[in-house]
């Protein structure tokens, strides 16, 4: 028994029924091991919580890095990832979010992770201004902020977003949004 398959295991149940809904012997039970090998790997439920956590937030941040390596432009890195973090919070329930402050450990690694992506998010702002993609004047670091925050409440937000930074475009910028949006790659 591997520590990723426990680690994905757990932040799989965590989605769907929320950190304290979920036990260490309901962990255990689904991954048909003993509770003891469970505390081999983790010595409780917090550093379960926690490595989960850790594990969770590198993962979305290669994906954002990702979308950066594969896209044409900062705009499309940004779109491409607000829609897959919008698809990935369709499976997360509220509660996941609501119990998280009650493990400070694994909630300041949250919070270290959102402000580091709000800093990155800002950084693909200002290289989409750059590539004349996005005007100047506007508060991109409340942009950044939304973008940030919306890993905890993604449901209608995606939409959102997407008019914001297309208020927030260049007659350039709008016209590559339009043509993206609607091609067969897709957002």
């Amino acid at each position: 028994m591997t520590r990723d398959l426990i680690l994905q295991t757990a932040m799989q149940q965590y989605a769907t029924y929320g950190i304290r809904g979920v036990s260490m012997n309901e962990i255990a039970h689904s991954l048909r091991i003993s509770k003891k090998t469970l505390y081999c790997n983790f010595k409780n439920k917090e550093e379960l919580i926690l490595e989960s956590v850790r594990t969770e937030t590198a993962k979305i941040r290669k994906t954002l890095e990702h979308h950066v390596a594969d896209s044409s432009c900062a705009l499309e890195a940004l779109l491409r990832f607000k829609r897959g973090m919008y698809q990935r919070h369709l499976c997360i329930c509220p509660a996941f979010h609501r119990d998280l402050p009650g493990f400070p450990p694994a909630y300041s690694k949250f919070i270290e992770f959102k402000n580091q992506m709000r800093q990155r998010v800002r950084e693909l702002f200002e290289q989409a201004i750059g590539e004349g993609m996005l005007i100047r004047e506007q508060n991109y670091d409340l942009m950044a902020h939304l973008y940030a925050e919306d890993t905890e409440n993604s449901a209608g937000q995606y939409e959102l977003m997407l008019t914001l930074l297309r208020g927030s475009c260049t007659p350039r910028g709008k016209e590559w949004i339009d043509r993206f949006q609607y091609t067969d790659q897709g957002i």
